[in-house]
């Protein structure tokens, strides 16, 4: 898995650049998000392929990392993701620790409690 990661506002963004198979580890993702929060900046976005598929698995490593980002006071979000991204996430309840934004641009908006790691 390639990620392209830079800054868009408040936030890195970590793009994937391919799309996300069933077969696909997330793990790779998971460990950059961690590094992101731990040193750089702890609000991060996510943005996935259109044609991207989560298995199970790679659901819970977004779970995990939202769970990290927000333990930092951060701000996780995905960028625009597909309707069957969305739908395994609102099946799951976890609107409460990942944010849905339509565009990179609609980050802007969101006033977060912290930028930069401690």
């Amino acid at each position: 898995m390639h990620l392209s990661k830079y800054r868009s506002g408040n936030f890195i963004v970590l793009s994937i650049d391919q799309p996300v198979q069933l077969e696909t580890d997330l793990t790779p993702l998971r460990d950059q998000i961690q590094k992101t929060v731990n040193t750089v900046c702890v609000n991060v976005a996510v943005r996935f392929p259109e044609e991207s598929m989560l298995r199970s698995s790679s659901v819970a490593d977004l779970v995990i990392s939202a769970g990290h980002v927000h333990s930092r006071s951060g701000t996780f979000a995905l960028i625009n993701p597909n309707a069957g991204i969305r739908r395994v996430l609102k099946a799951l309840g976890v609107g409460n620790l990942i944010l849905i934004v339509e565009s990179e641009a609609d980050l802007a908006q969101y006033r977060t409690r912290a930028m930069y790691a401690a």
